[in-house]
């Protein structure tokens, strides 16, 4: 190569030489490639395995989370446990206690009738109690009366029932307000003797009034008035629906009553009590349990059977009188006198002499008067009595 006046002489590198230089740049390359290979699957080695930590971390703490839900909820059932079982103990105090009032209440009723020589001799009103209805103004009543003492004589009378209170006047409401006084029969549909009282023992009387429109009633008052030798009568005023329970003795008479022919035979079943087989007694019977078979007395006048609100009577009955507040299924045979209170309900038929029924009574069977009973007997005897003497004398002639 000829460089002015000088001649230059340059090596040429052979075509091996670039080519090993080339080898060893892509070998270098390669390796550079495979290290950062390595490289990059040892990191992610690493974050799969920190990961893998990291959700085995989680899935711990989830299960504590679980188990602190878990815990969190049995303390709540155990804290709504505890409050139902502190409100079911509560609940089953007052229950009790309900329970007890009731049953003090009972045997109250039940010993001025069976022990009656533990109260006062007399008349009383052993009961009252006045509630509302659905109805606008419409009030149910219940009084009962009761013969506390020695129970030897029926009492007859009337019951007076009355409530007090002030009267506007609707087509002047600016017109002042006058003071009146009605009577229970004047605000009620009943019968003229509902009011009347006759009984040994004790007489029930319920039924509805209907106040005035523009009456607003204060006070009530209860009396009650026996006829006869004895003649007595008081009365008592409570408030306007006040239902405490009142008593209010009336007394016959301060001299002692001659014992009563009834005797100490005198049985009571109470309430709870079941008693299967048949009954015989004499006196007075009071159930207010439930009695499987037939019950009878002897047929003295003096004998009485009541069956109250709770009693029920699976069974026929004979006896001379009953009183019926409760339930029975079967015949029902009352020789003398018979009684049926609003609450009754008889399952068969009921033959009596003498009966009264207040509003309400049921009778699913049969009602036969015995003294027709009787007479329709006698009349077909008589009529067969006839026959056979027409017969005779047919076959007198024939002869």
């Amino acid at each position: 190569m000829m460089n002015g006046n000088n001649l230059v002489i340059k090596e040429q590198k052979s075509n091996l030489w670039y080519t090993c230089v080339a080898s060893i740049l892509v070998l270098l390359m390669i390796g550079t490639f495979i290290f950062g290979r390595y490289l990059a699957l040892d990191d992610l080695s690493q974050t799969k395995l920190s990961l893998g930590q990291t959700l085995e971390a989680l899935n711990q703490t989830q299960i504590e989370l679980n188990k602190a839900k878990e815990s969190l909820v049995m303390q709540q059932q155990s804290s709504q446990v505890d409050n139902l079982s502190s409100q079911e103990l509560v609940n089953s105090v007052k229950q009790m206690q309900q329970q007890q009032k009731e049953q003090l209440k009972e045997l109250k009723f039940y010993r001025r009738i069976l022990a009656p020589e533990l109260d006062k001799d007399g008349l009383a009103v052993d009961s009252f109690s006045l509630g509302k209805t659905e109805l606008e103004g419409l009030f149910h009543f219940r009084a009962t009366l009761i013969q506390a003492g020695k129970q030897n004589t029926y009492l007859k009378g009337n019951l007076m029932l009355k409530v007090s209170g002030l009267q506007s006047n609707i087509e002047q409401p600016q017109a002042e307000a006058k003071e009146v006084t009605y009577t229970f029969k004047h605000l009620g549909s009943f019968k003229p003797k509902f009011f009347q009282f006759q009984f040994k023992y004790f007489q029930n009387f319920q039924g509805f009034i209907k106040l005035p429109e523009g009456f607003t009633a204060k006070t009530i008052s209860i009396g009650a008035k026996t006829k006869g030798r004895r003649k007595n009568q008081t009365a008592k005023n409570n408030l306007f629906g006040n239902q405490k329970r009142g008593k209010i003795m009336l007394g016959m008479n301060k001299k002692k009553s001659p014992k009563a022919k009834a005797g100490a035979a005198d049985t009571l079943i109470c309430k709870r009590t079941k008693i299967t087989g048949d009954i015989s007694f004499t006196g007075v019977l009071y159930i207010d349990g439930h009695v499987k078979g037939d019950i009878s007395a002897e047929e003295a006048e003096n004998s009485l059977l009541t069956i109250g609100n709770n009693g029920f009577v699976e069974g026929q009955i004979k006896v001379p009188h009953i009183m019926i507040l409760g339930r029975v299924k079967g015949d029902v045979h009352a020789l003398v006198h018979a009684e049926l209170m609003a609450d009754a309900r008889i399952e068969g038929n009921v033959y009596y002499k003498l009966i009264e029924m207040a509003m309400g009574a049921e009778v699913n069977g049969q009602m036969v008067h015995r003294e027709e009973k009787q007479k329709l007997i006698s009349h077909q005897t008589s009529k067969n009595a006839k026959k056979d003497s027409v017969v005779s004398a047919e076959s007198d002639k024939m002869k």
